[in-house]
């Protein structure tokens, strides 16, 4: 394996990520301040949490063995699986849907993170299949494996999130 450094960065991708993060929480910040200046939401707090745990989730990713991302990516996958169910059960209804789970006052909605882990694990899936990823039986796997955190996703119901 090579060993990754912070100069094997895209600098163009990074300094991209990084302003648009910046228009972010300047976007969610303006949002919640009236015309005379006074500053009546603390959203774009809420937004720097969630960059710096990005930022700290994209460098333990970045730093990371892909080949051990991809040997655990069914149990990312089921444990997602597993979290739509909880979310199901015990999650918080915001706007009509059951979707979010709360922790220590931050919401978050697991089926953004199922989604991401859907992506591993079908990749895993068809490399693994390499030979046979033209079968019917193939493809069917597949699609069993997309659709059904999307079942659950319905269930709460997140249409837009199902899409």
């Amino acid at each position: 394996m090579k060993i990754k450094t912070l100069f094997n960065i895209d600098l163009a991708v990074f300094i991209s990520m990084i302003i648009l993060m910046i228009i972010g929480v300047m976007f969610i910040y303006s949002s919640g301040v009236t015309s005379t200046g006074l500053v009546i939401s603390n959203e774009y707090i809420y937004q720097i949490v969630w960059i710096i745990s990005g930022l700290i989730i994209f460098f333990l990713v970045m730093f990371s063995d892909y080949l051990i991302i991809r040997q655990w990516s069914f149990y990312i996958y089921a444990g997602f699986i597993l979290i739509l169910i909880l979310t199901l059960l015990i999650g918080r209804q915001v706007h009509g849907a059951r979707s979010w789970l709360g922790f220590f006052g931050f919401g978050i909605q697991p089926s953004e993170f199922t989604k991401i882990a859907t992506i591993l694990f079908l990749s895993d899936y068809f490399v693994k299949k390499k030979k046979s990823i033209r079968d019917l039986s193939t493809f069917t796997v597949g699609m069993f494996i997309a659709f059904l955190p999307v079942i659950f996703i319905i269930l709460q119901p997140d249409m837009g999130t199902s899409f």
